[in-house]
C-alpha cells in the first residue's frame, strides 16, 4: 500500500455523499517526459479513466506471476502521435503530494470519428518481457560452468531488458544458478516468472516504475510484539491457532461499499510444498497437510541435489503457507493509494470481509471506483503448461509408478545423460540402463507357451568364472573356447590358424597394401612388391585392343602410346585441364569453343552459359542447388541492363498472406525511417547517394517489436574469422563458414521497402 499522509486516506475514504458536502476536486496530471508534454483533467474526457492491476489473473493463486499494468483513457486535442511513449501517471488533491499511479507506455493511440479524440491504451514496462533472451542467457554461460546467485541473476536480466528494479532481500536470493538448460529461444518473462516463484512471490512494477516482489501477508500464527509479555492479559498465540487474526495484517479497511459478493468457503491454506521436474518425479516435499503447492518444471532448479531443493522449498514455504482467504468479488469507493496484494478489510453490515486484492479495477477521475476481487478453489488443481516446453539440460529424477500391471522404478540424471530403470510385471522383470543411447538391458520372461528365456543386451558382456553350454561347449577361465563341433556361416579371424587342410572355392587374403584372390585357378591381386611382372599387353576394364603403356624414366614424364589421339600427358600439362571444341566440358579449369562448359566446386552448384546463350544457374532457386548472383565478400561492381530484375510474385509461390495493415507496428516502423544522402567510402566518382542507412533501419525495427523474421528487408550477413584456400594454401576471397563469427556486414533489400510507402500512402487517405 502507499504510504500517505492518514489525513488525504480520510479525504477518499469519505469522498461521496452524505458523507461529504461535495466530492473533493482532484486533478489527473499525466507528463510525457520524451515530448516534454502535459496533459491535465481539462483534456480528459470524463469517467474514461481506467487502472487495471493484478499480482495474479489466474482462477486460482498461482506464485510468480508477473502481470502487467494497464490503463485506458480518452484525451482531446492532442497532435502528437503518442504511440510508444512513456509517461508518468498521478493524481493531486490541494495541498497534498501527488498520488502516484505508474509508469506507462503508450500501446495504441486510436482516433475517434470525429478526429479531436484519441484512444489511449498503456501498459507498464512488465508488458516488455515478452521478447527473447536467449542471446542474454547464452552469454551469462559463455563456458557453460559460470555460476551466479538467484539474486545476482535476476538483477542481470533486469538490467538487459531496461527495467529498474528496488534492492529487496529474499528468501532464496543466495541460492546458486547454473546453466541448467540449451535454448535457442527463451522467453524473458518465463524466466523472470521462474526466479519470482522460487521466492513465493508475485512479481510486480511498483508505482515508481520499479521491479519488486509481492508477498501475501500471513493470515494468522501472528505473535504480539515481546515487550508486552508477561502481561497478564497477553500471551503469545500458538504457531498453528487459526482463531487470531492480527488487526495489523489488514492494510486498509473499506468503510463504504456499493455491492460485496463472497463464495461461502474459504480457500484452504497451502500446507506442503512440492518441488519436481516432472509429474512422477519425487522431487523435495515440504510439509505434511494435503493441500499442496507444486513448483514443476523450473529450470533454475535443474539438477539440484535432494538437500539444496528442500533447502529451497523450505525458505519459499514460508512465503506460502498460513495463507487461506475467503474469495470475493466488491465493487466500493476508489482508494488509489491500496495495491495488489493488498489485505483489505470491507465492513460488509457486521459481517466484516477480510480478503487479499489479488486483481483490481480503479476508474474515474472526479468520482472514484474501485472493483476489488480475489478468486481461487476450496482445494488447489494446478495444470502445468508453458514451463514444460523448456529443455532440461540438468536435472535428477527419481520416478516410482504403481499400478495393477506392476511397478516401474526410474533413476534419471539429465546432465550426464544416464538413465536406469527396473520393471517388474507378471511373467517378466527389465533391468535396462542407458548413456547417451547406449543400452544395456537384461529381460527375464516367462511364457507358458514358451517357456522361460533370458535376454542381454551390452555393448560388452563379462562372463566370469567357468561357462558351459549343455557340457558341449566351454568357455576356460584363460580364454579357450572347447566345442565338440563347430559350424560358421560368416567369416574367421585369427593370425594364426591351423589345419591340415584348407578348403573352399574362394580363397582371399586381405593386408595393407591390397587384397589377393585365388578363385578358379586364377590370381587377382591389387599389387606386385617383390619381383616384376612381364608382359606384352597389359588389360584394363573391357576395352577390346587393350591399353598399351610405356613409362620413360627421365624428365618425370609418363607418355601414353595409345590415349586421346596419341597426346601424352606430361608434367606440365597434368596440372591444368584444358578442353577445346567439346560438345560438353564439366569441371575444366580452362575451356573454349565448347557447347556448354561449367566450373564449379561442387557437383550441382554451377553456372553456365547454354546452347542458346542464356547465362544461367546450373538449377532452379526451387531446387537443392538454388545459387546467389555474387556473396557479401564477392559483390559486383555494377550490373549493366536494358530491363530490371524481374522477382517471383506468384501467389502459388507463396504462404502465410496476409494484409500488412492488420498490424500497426508497420505504419509505426515506416514513419521512423529517415532517407539519407552519402558517399560511398569505397567509391571513385565523389558522387553523392540516397537511401538508407542499415543500422538505423534496425534501431526502428526493434523501437516497433519487428524482428528480422519478419520483416526481410534488413539483411546482415557474417564476417568469418577465416577464409578458405586452395590447393596450394593461398586464401581465397570466400569465407570458411565453419570459423567463429566475428562480425556482420549490414545491406537492405530496398524492393522490401515499397509496399511500406504504399502501406503509408494508404494511412493518409484513410486518415
Amino acid at each position: 500500500m502507499l504510504n500517505i499522509p492518514e489525513t488525504l486516506k480520510n479525504i477518499y475514504r469519505n469522498d461521496m455523499f452524505p458523507f461529504a458536502d461535495e466530492v473533493t476536486p482532484k486533478d489527473l496530471i499525466i507528463y510525457f517526459p520524451a515530448l516534454d508534454l502535459t496533459i491535465e483533467t481539462d483534456q480528459i474526457v470524463d469517467d474514461s479513466f481506467s487502472l487495471e492491476e493484478s499480482i495474479c489473473s489466474e482462477s486460482d493463486v498461482i506464485f510468480g506471476s508477473c502481470v502487467a499494468a494497464k490503463v485506458k483513457f480518452t484525451v482531446a486535442d492532442v497532435a502528437q502521435d503518442l504511440t510508444g511513449q512513456w509517461f508518468t501517471i498521478s493524481q493531486v488533491i490541494e495541498g497534498y503530494d501527488p498520488v502516484p499511479l505508474g509508469v506507462y507506455k503508450v500501446d495504441s493511440c486510436v482516433k475517434q470519428d470525429n478526429l479531436r479524440f484519441k484512444d489511449i491504451t498503456a501498459y507498464n514496462i512488465l508488458k516488455d518481457t515478452d521478447k527473447d533472451v536467449a542471446e542474454w542467457y547464452n552469454g551469462l554461460f559463455p563456458n557453460g560452468n559460470e555460476t551466479y546467485t538467484l539474486k545476482q541473476f535476476r538483477e542481470s536480466l533486469l538490467d538487459y531488458l531496461g527495467i529498474e528494479y528496488e534492492n529487496e532481500a529474499l528468501p532464496n536470493d543466495s541460492m546458486i544458478i547454473e546453466k541448467t538448460i540449451d535454448v535457442g529461444q527463451l522467453s524473458a518473462r518465463e524466466v523472470l516468472r521462474c526466479c519470482v516463484e522460487l521466492q513465493g512471490a508475485f512479481g510486480q512494477i511498483n508505482r515508481l516504475g520499479k521491479f519488486c516482489h509481492k508477498v501475501l501477508q500471513p493470515a494468522y500464527g501472528l505473535y504480539p510484539s515481546e515487550d508486552l509479555y508477561p502481561s497478564e492479559d497477553l500471551y503469545p498465540v500458538a504457531e498453528d491457532d487459526i482463531s487470531y487474526i492480527n488487526d495489523t495484517l489488514i492494510d486498509e479497511t473499506i468503510p463504504r461499499h456499493q455491492e460485496v459478493r463472497f463464495e461461502e468457503y474459504t480457500v484452504k491454506e497451502i500446507d506442503k510444498l512440492i518441488i519436481r521436474s516432472e509429474e512422477d518425479d519425487i522431487g523435495a516435499i515440504v510439509g505434511t497437510g494435503s493441500n499442496a503447492y507444486i513448483i514443476q518444471g523450473n529450470f533454475l532448479v535443474f539438477g539440484k541435489s535432494a538437500a539444496e531443493l528442500e533447502q529451497i522449498a523450505c525458505n519459499a514455504y514460508g512465503n506460502m503457507a498460513k495463507r487461506p482467504y475467503r474469495p470475493y468479488e466488491a465493487k466500493c469507493i476508489g482508494l488509489p493509494y491500496i495495491e495488489p496484494g493488498d489485505t483489505v478489510q470491507i465492513n460488509n453490515y457486521g459481517d466484516p470481509v477480510v480478503g487479499y486484492v489479488l486483481q483490481r479495477t480503479f476508474t474515474g477521475i472526479q468520482a472514484l471506483r474501485d472493483e476489488l476481487k480475489a478468486e481461487g478453489s476450496e482445494q488447489r488443481e494446478q495444470n502445468f503448461g508453458v514451463n514444460e516446453e523448456i529443455i532440461q539440460l540438468q536435472g535428477k529424477v527419481t520416478r516410482i509408478r504403481k499400478d495393477v500391471e506392476g511397478v516401474l522404478v526410474e533413476v534419471e540424471d539429465i546432465a550426464q545423460d544416464l538413465y536406469s530403470g527396473i520393471s517388474v510385471l507378471a511373467g517378466q522383470i527389465v533391468l535396462k540402463v542407458d548413456s547417451s543411447g547406449n543400452v544395456a538391458a537384461v529381460e527375464l520372461g516367462a511364457d507358458p507357451s514358451q517357456g522361460t528365456s533370458i535376454k542381454i543386451k551390452a555393448d560388452n558382456i563379462s562372463l566370469e568364472g567357468l561357462v558351459t553350454v549343455n557340457g558341449n561347449f566351454k568357455v576356460l577361465q584363460d580364454g579357450t573356447i572347447e566345442a565338440v563341433n563347430g559350424k560358421f556361416s560368416g567369416t574367421i579371424n585369427g593370425s594364426t590358424i591351423n589345419g591340415g587342410t584348407i578348403t573352399g572355392a574362394t580363397i582371399v587374403s586381405v593386408g595393407a597394401y591390397g587384397t589377393v584372390t585365388i578363385s578358379d585357378g586364377g590370381v587377382v591381386a591389387d599389387g606386385v612388391f617383390a619381383g616384376a611382372v612381364i608382359a606384352d599387353t597389359m588389360q584394363t576394364g573391357s576395352l577390346g585392343v587393350g591399353l598399351n603403356i610405356q613409362l620413360e624414366g627421365y624428365n618425370g614424364n609418363i607418355n601414353c602410346l595409345y590415349i586421346n589421339g596419341w597426346t601424352p600427358i606430361t608434367a606440365e600439362n597434368i596440372a591444368y585441364q584444358t578442353v577445346a571444341s567439346a560438345n560438353y566440358a564439366g569441371n575444366a579449369n580452362y575451356a573454349y569453343s565448347c557447347q556448354e562448359a561449367y566450373n564449379a566446386s561442387r557437383l550441382g552448384y554451377a553456372v553456365y552459359v547454354s546452347s542458346n546463350n542464356n547465362f544461367r544457374p546450373l538449377n532452379d532457386a526451387d531446387s537443392p542447388y538454388g545459387s546467389s548472383c555474387g556473396t557479401s565478400e564477392g559483390r559486383w561492381t555494377s550490373v549493366w541492363a536494358i530491363n530490371g530484375t524481374i522477382q517471383t510474385s506468384d501467389e502459388r509461390k507463396k504462404k502465410n498472406i496476409k494484409p500488412l495493415s492488420n498490424d500497426d507496428r508497420f505504419l509505426r516502423f515506416v514513419k521512423l525511417i529517415v532517407p539519407y544522402m552519402y558517399q560511398m567510402i569505397e567509391g571513385t566518382s565523389g558522387r553523392y547517394h540516397v537511401g538508407f542507412i542499415a543500422q538505423r533501419i534496425e534501431e526502428a525495427m526493434n523501437q516497433c517489436g519487428i524482428s528480422d523474421k519478419e520483416f526481410a528487408g534488413l539483411i546482415k550477413s557474417p564476417v568469418y574469422s577465416k577464409k578458405l584456400k586452395d590447393m596450394n594454401g593461398n586464401e581465397l576471397n570466400e569465407y570458411d563458414t565453419t570459423s567463429e563469427i566475428i562480425d556482420y556486414e549490414y545491406s537492405l533489400r530496398y524492393d522490401e521497402f515499397i509496399p511500406l510507402i504504399f502501406l503509408w500512402l494508404r494511412s493518409l487517405n484513410l486518415d
